[in-house]
């Protein structure tokens, strides 16, 4: 995709609380495979709609899901 080469820049705000949901789902929609480290831990968040962003990134992407 033409913008995967913004998301080291988009991903840099992957922990941050006031947008990380929308972090995750950009990343998602970018296709950008790279992040399932960072993207893991919001699959446990307490908010309903990033959880179910994290987990949709990491079923697509996460070769090792635990």
């Amino acid at each position: 995709m033409k913008l995967a080469k913004y998301a080291p820049q988009i991903a840099a705000y992957v922990d941050d609380p006031d947008v990380y949901g929308h972090v995750v789902g950009t990343l998602y929609k970018m296709r950008t495979p790279d992040y399932v480290d960072q993207i893991r831990p919001h699959a446990n968040s307490p908010s309903a709609w990033i959880r179910k962003e994290a987990k949709r990134y990491l079923a697509k992407y996460d070769a090792n899901p635990s």
